[in-house]
């Protein structure tokens, strides 16, 4: 098997929206570095993809990871090209910000803004050397706020933001960024979530959870009517592709239709405070 010429460096390569990405990437004739933290998944991938993907061992909150990274894409490379860099590394969390700690919103901030941030700084001499693109995965929660998802939501404006200071940035080296913001995607992500859902409320303290009982039964219907409704995963895939090979690639790709989110992002504040305490059951008090 030929080897292929261009390659791509995909974060969070082991299973959701990274994993689907390496699948249409190797489908699309790249090679990919695949950016896992277990050494299970290392053998996963050379087993269904063989030479044309070459695993990692990266935790983006980790300078070392990072290091080593770098070393990796030296050797290998060579006189091939660094295509483009996916970050699609991330964690999901939903919780009233009154039940969230430090600690979580720091994880937050650390895997799904500086993780990214660190790769891409890391490997951007090679990216503007080779004039690859950068995709970031975002989230339709980059760009509008709900109640219970709110740290979650501050985590991905941020990296929206810093997508958008990279496009700036690196136009003028031919570095294209662009950003996938999908909204509920059918992964393994869920039951994370499920499981740190339950935690905050059992750690939470007893009178917020008594004033949060109606509202919070509310967000978790909410979250699992969108679990029911979830995009594959190989469909965001494409559109990070489609970002990577685009002759002239877009700002924003969205994996679902945006008329509602148009619609509320075209909203004042008070009138999407209103429409969003509605559509999520929550009642505001009367004064």
């Amino acid at each position: 098997m030929k080897t292929p010429k261009d390659w791509v460096l995909v974060t969070g390569a082991s299973s959701g929206i990274g994993a689907a990405s390496v699948d249409a990437l190797i489908g699309g004739g790249f090679g990919v570095f695949a950016g896992v933290r277990r050494d299970v998944d290392s053998k996963a991938l050379v087993t269904a993809h063989g030479p044309r993907v070459v695993p990692v061992r990266l935790d983006v909150r980790k300078d070392r990871d990072v290091l080593g990274l770098v070393a990796r894409l030296r050797r290998s490379l060579r006189a091939r090209r660094l295509h483009g860099l996916v970050n699609a590394a991330g964690i999901a969390f939903a919780a009233p910000l009154e039940w969230t700690s430090p600690a979580d919103l720091s994880l937050l901030f650390e895997v799904n803004v500086t993780g990214a941030f660190r790769v891409t700084r890391a490997v951007l001499p090679r990216l503007r050397a080779d004039r690859g693109r950068i995709v970031n995965v975002s989230s339709g929660a980059g760009q509008v706020t709900a109640p219970g998802t709110a740290a979650y939501s501050a985590s991905k404006f941020a990296l929206e933001s810093l997508s958008d200071g990279l496009r700036l940035e690196l136009a003028s080296a031919g570095v294209h960024v662009s950003v996938i913001e999908p909204g509920a995607v059918a992964t393994p992500l869920w039951e994370r979530l499920e499981a740190q859902m339950a935690r905050v409320e059992r750690e939470a303290p007893a009178a917020s959870r008594a004033a949060w009982k109606i509202p919070w039964a509310n967000v978790r219907g909410v979250l699992a009517e969108a679990r029911a409704l979830a995009t594959p995963a190989p469909a965001v895939a494409r559109l990070v592709v489609e970002a990577l090979t685009a002759e002239v690639p877009r700002a924003r790709y969205s994996a679902t239709p945006k008329a509602e989110l148009l619609a509320a992002l075209a909203m004042d504040d008070a009138e999407r405070d209103r429409q969003t305490l509605l559509d999520w059951g929550l009642t505001p008090r009367e004064s």
